[in-house]
């Protein structure tokens, strides 16, 4: 492994890249980096403690249920993202994930973690998505274990 480990959630591919059976297998590897994509659940328990977990898990309020497909939202300029097969966003990971993402990483970034019952943190990332007059959110959240001061980031995420 290199110096850096990632694992993430992917609802796409729930066995990961197991495949849902057998040792995991990197989705990409080089000498600073191993990625691992798919779900958390299957792959970390597989691993040893590693640096960094970034993941952006389901939220549990029902985004894939593709409301919003294919049309405009409000005033938003881009057509909404088609996210496929619907089911993956029904509940939030549980408690007993988000304790195995924290004892296993050194550093963990969870986008939406205002949506889940984690502990206080000084230091969530804050992504403006300086969107405008939109009905979208302004903004994402992460939570993260750094031990830093509160960040944000301003970067659209949609054509204007």
């Amino acid at each position: 492994m290199g110096s850096e480990t990632e694992a993430g959630s992917d609802v796409d591919n729930p066995g990961g890249s197991t495949g849902g059976a057998g040792a995991v297998k990197p989705y990409y590897q080089d000498d600073a980096v191993t990625i691992y994509h798919g779900d958390c659940r299957v792959i970390l328990p597989q691993l040893p403690a590693f640096d960094l977990l970034l993941t952006d898990p389901p939220y549990g309020i029902g985004a894939d249920r593709n409301l919003r497909a294919n049309t405009k939202y409000g005033r938003a300029a881009a057509i909404s993202r088609d996210y496929g097969p619907g089911g993956w966003d029904t509940e939030t990971p549980s408690a007993e994930t988000f304790e195995l993402i924290i004892s296993k990483s050194r550093r963990a970034i969870i986008w939406g973690g205002n949506y889940f019952g984690l502990p206080p943190s000084p230091a969530w990332l804050v992504w403006d998505k300086d969107n405008g007059a939109t009905r979208y959110a302004d903004c994402e959240l992460a939570w993260t274990n750094l031990n830093q001061s509160v960040r944000s980031i301003r970067f659209r995420w949609m054509s204007a």
